[in-house]
């Protein structure tokens, strides 16, 4: 079913469980893209796991890119500045960081 209410130039369509006729219609009067009409016909949205997936990869990687952005500065006074190892203590204790979290949301089923 098909409902649409127009306003001036601005036409709102109301799209529910569409029909192949519904679809052909949509496609020759306001000729949306095959995709748009495949979704309408799939039914299938999930922007919500998208936005999730993303938010915790940025989640695991925002402290790492803290610690790259410190240590990237040229200061001598910072902690490990001298040290041969800093290389590898900073890169084990990101990595520990992001494994942490990872261990966390999987614990609270967010992954």
């Amino acid at each position: 079913m098909v409902a649409s209410v127009q306003n001036n130039n601005l036409t709102w369509l109301n799209i529910e469980s569409p029909t192949p006729e519904d679809i052909t219609m949509l496609a020759e009067k306001f000729h949306f893209h095959p995709l748009d009409l495949d979704d309408c016909l799939t039914g299938v949205h999930r922007p919500n796991e998208t936005i999730k997936v993303l938010t915790m990869f940025s989640v695991v990687l925002l402290p790492m890119t803290l610690l790259t952005g410190v240590y990237g500065m040229n200061i001598i006074n910072l902690p490990l500045a001298k040290n041969p190892f800093s290389l590898l203590v900073l890169m084990g204790v990101m990595g520990f960081i992001g494994v942490v979290m990872i261990v966390i949301f999987k614990l609270k089923r967010w992954l």
